[in-house]
């Protein structure tokens, strides 16, 4: 049961996330890097953090969701196949990495000068 609430947690936040940048950006104009900035309220800090909740959200979701996935259709051999990839990639030492990379990021936007 609190895997599921884990995996919908997780779901929940990613379309938060990607639902909001999405209307953010249509309604901006300009190039498209400037409509990235103006969809996050001109903050790249922001951005990045969100990026950052997306790669850990999507990570949640992947785990927790091929079990779910798994039980509804009733196809064991798509969990291992599924969670074999999803290990593969999505290891304790990468997910550090990429965190370490988008906390370095966050710290040279937060850094530059304002343009």
């Amino acid at each position: 049961m609190i895997s599921l609430a884990f995996t919908l947690a997780a779901a929940a936040v990613v379309l938060w996330v990607g639902i909001g940048f999405y209307v953010r950006y249509r309604a901006a104009t300009g190039t498209t890097w400037q409509r990235i900035v103006a969809a996050e309220r001109g903050m790249q800090v922001i951005l990045l953090q969100k990026v950052t909740i997306l790669v850990s959200a999507v990570g949640v979701a992947l785990g927790k969701g091929t079990d779910l996935i798994a039980t509804l259709s009733g196809d064991p051999e798509f969990a291992a196949k599924a969670n074999g990839f999803i290990s593969a990639y999505f290891t304790p030492t990468n997910v550090m990495i990429a965190a370490m990379a988008f906390s370095a990021l966050t710290i040279w936007a937060r850094l530059r000068p304002k343009v």
